[in-house]
């Protein structure tokens, strides 16, 4: 592990803003896995290039596509896992991207 390459974030969070589906879908999804640490840049470099992307696809009405960017969200929002994880279950998308964006749910 410590002599694998260290991938970074910037373009995948730079492809959220594509007018190509399939780049936002597949970006979704590798920062989905480059967030897991919710490292401190990577959550303030999503929050500055990517929230308008992240809201409009966490909305998404096809949910296998609108989960990686709810969860993205979340984890931008400071929200834990199971937080996140309870308010997916449950069909409740607005509060974890009230919570990212600090405006109230729709």
């Amino acid at each position: 592990p410590s002599a694998a390459p260290k991938v970074l974030p910037t373009w995948f969070i730079e492809m959220l803003n594509s007018g190509v589906w399939t780049d936002r879908n597949k970006a979704s999804l590798a920062l989905l896995e480059l967030s897991d640490s919710r490292d401190e840049a990577t959550m303030n470099n999503l929050r500055d290039r990517a929230m308008p992307a992240l809201v409009e696809m966490a909305r998404w009405k096809s949910l296998g596509h609108a989960f990686a960017p709810f969860v993205l969200l979340g984890r931008v929002a400071g929200l834990p896992e199971k937080e996140i994880q309870d308010a997916w279950s449950s069909g409740d998308r607005e509060t974890p991207i009230a919570a990212a964006t600090g405006k109230k749910k729709k």
